[in-house]
């Protein structure tokens, strides 16, 4: 098999392996936790505490292909299906733009900017 066992550590470390050189250290950690919490239904706390988890062969497979397609240059946020923006989880798909991280930072500056105000904004040609 391509995974050495079928522990949450034995996963850790293929996506490590298989991800180094199209991530840091960090966004895989990040990578990995959101595929097994999608696969497995589990929030952040389960997943902390859940270290025993065993995987199943099916499991597996399911995350040999999520890796494979990250390897080929697919969108974390497409294969995920959803993108985080502002505080608010977006449905995302693969025809969808991601939002990027400027333009979050541009939404907290305009907020900001403007906390004691009622402005209108108009979003014209963004997709």
């Amino acid at each position: 098999m391509f995974v050495t066992g079928n522990t949450l550590q034995d996963l850790r470390n293929y996506f490590s392996k298989e991800l180094s050189d199209f991530f840091s250290t960090s966004e895989i950690r990040f990578i990995t936790n959101e595929v097994i919490r999608k696969r497995l239904n589990m929030d952040s706390k389960e997943l902390m505490i859940s270290s025993s988890i065993r995987f199943s062969e099916s499991d597996l497979l399911y995350f040999r292909s999520f890796v494979k397609q990250l390897q080929q240059g697919v969108p974390f946020q497409y294969l995920l299906g959803k993108v985080f923006f502002h505080s608010i989880e977006l449905s995302i798909q693969s025809g969808a733009l991601i939002p990027r991280p400027e333009t979050e930072e541009l939404v907290e500056w305009i907020i900001e900017s403007h906390r004691n105000e009622s402005p209108k904004i108009l979003d014209i040609g963004t997709g």
